[in-house]
């Protein structure tokens, strides 16, 4: 894996690539997607996709978003915390962090991959980012 140099000006870029590669296709929940709320149902590939170009950690959250149980997934990056799709859920919305489970054999990046509806979303997503950032 070929990582970008991780500085603010890196960051910003790739996570607006990242944004303006949100669709319908690449959500997890496409039923609630709409460009009204973009960022629903994108954490996974975005955070999958930031981790390939600067590295770093995968961050597992619990929510509950309108009486559902869900999971969200951030970017830890240093010691800096990247949530590119945070913007899903209301301002005062509590999003709680639970570690990976030290029985696991798997990254969470091998595990979210390993389902392939994630890996498709993924690799639409990755093949957007990189045609808008002339990564290949």
């Amino acid at each position: 894996m070929n990582h970008h140099d991780v500085n603010d000006k890196n960051i910003d870029k790739i996570i607006g690539a990242v944004k303006s590669s949100w669709s319908q296709d690449t959500s997890s929940r496409p039923d609630q997607w709409s460009s009204k709320n973009p960022a629903r149902g994108q954490c996974v590939p975005s955070s999958l996709v930031i981790q390939k170009l600067l590295g770093g950690e995968l961050i597992r959250y619990k929510a509950v978003y309108e009486g559902v149980a869900e999971k969200h997934f951030a970017n830890l990056i240093g010691n800096k915390i990247i949530d590119s799709a945070r913007s899903q859920y209301p301002d005062d919305f509590v999003l709680l962090q639970y570690p990976q489970e030290p029985s696991q054999n798997l990254s969470f990046r091998d595990k979210l991959l390993g389902d392939p509806g994630t890996k498709a979303r993924y690799e639409i997503m990755l093949a957007h980012v990189e045609k808008l950032l002339n990564i290949k």
